[in-house]
């Protein structure tokens, strides 16, 4: 879960054999903001990593390396399709400057 803004976001499991997973947004009380099932996409195949930019819009890397860029709305507004040559990626963050940065858990780069 991932905080930002007075609005927390978290990457929801997929289940087999679908393997779509979704997004949630919920106040700082625990109050839901997204639909019961969260946002979806089927693009989110599977997710693995969530990480807030500075103007606190999600981004989801997904086992197959694509990265999605999610408005405050729920709607994949930017997509980057396997951005990088990694073998195992499994790990996303972004830092003050917008910069992002994915873990390939296998490379020794």
């Amino acid at each position: 879960m991932y905080k930002r803004q007075n609005h927390v976001w978290a990457l929801n499991e997929y289940s087999f054999p679908s393997a779509i997973g979704s997004l949630s947004e919920f106040d700082v009380s625990g109050n839901p903001l997204s639909p019961s099932t969260g946002f979806t996409d089927s693009n989110y195949y599977p997710p693995i990593s969530l990480a807030i930019d500075g103007d606190g819009n999600p981004w989801v890397l997904t086992e197959l390396r694509n990265v999605f860029k999610v408005n405050p709305a729920g709607q994949t507004v930017f997509v980057l399709h396997q951005p990088m040559n990694y073998y195992d990626s499994n790990f996303m963050a972004i830092d003050a400057a917008g910069k992002m940065c994915i873990r390939d858990r296998l490379s020794t780069r």
